[in-house]
């Protein structure tokens, strides 16, 4: 039997908690083990012993996790917080990376994914059940190998994985934000190679997961 993934979650608390608390949820009813952490105990430090204890704590959880989850949000997680914190170890430390996008978009969302790691090796998709449900099953090998051939930068799915994801059995399970508009999924979901501005541009890469351009 699999162990539980260790997932450190990465997200704004006073906007976004709830849908990762919906997220836990679904998870749990597909049977899909998840141990999961925050920073919302740690975020509580106050005095210098504490915030001292609090950054060990801290680096051991994301040593410790299997990935460390972003959910980006309507807006971005507080510069100097400590999920920010979190992130910038994780992304010095290498640590397997997913952002989980609320508006549903397939790949980096500029406006707010934290500036600071946006250059780093992180999967970009959206917050749907299955899809991060195969994410969670397969990027951690994939990020070590794109690690190993040196390449960094942000990716996301190709169309065709979507395409198999959207097979599975199980029905995907879309959490999202009322006040977010909806997406068109397949203006972001381009194949390595593709001009993000011209639809029409052949793929040049059939690789399970592609670069975002």
């Amino acid at each position: 039997m699999n162990r539980a993934k260790r997932v450190f979650f990465s997200l704004n608390h006073d906007t976004d908690y709830g849908v990762y608390q919906e997220m836990l949820a679904w998870l749990s009813t597909e049977g899909i083990e998840v141990k999961p952490w925050t920073t919302t105990e740690l975020s509580h430090a106050s005095r210098d012993a504490d915030r001292h204890e609090s950054n060990a704590h801290l680096i051991e959880q994301v040593i410790r996790s299997d990935y460390v989850v972003v959910i980006v949000g309507n807006t971005q997680i507080d510069a100097e917080s400590v999920d920010t914190r979190a992130l910038n170890t994780a992304a010095w430390m290498k640590r397997p990376m997913i952002a989980l996008n609320i508006n549903q978009r397939c790949d980096i969302d500029e406006k707010r994914f934290p500036s600071l790691i946006a250059d780093q090796l992180i999967l970009h998709i959206p917050m749907e059940g299955q899809t991060f449900n195969h994410a969670l099953e397969s990027w951690r090998d994939e990020a070590f190998r794109f690690r190993a051939m040196g390449q960094i930068g942000p990716a996301h799915y190709t169309e065709e994985i979507y395409s198999l994801i959207e097979k599975t059995k199980s029905p995907l399970h879309r959490f999202e934000s009322a006040s977010e508009e909806s997406v068109d999924k397949s203006r972001w979901c381009r194949p390595l190679g593709c001009d993000m501005d011209d639809p029409g541009s052949p793929s040049v890469g059939r690789t399970p997961f592609a670069k975002s351009v």
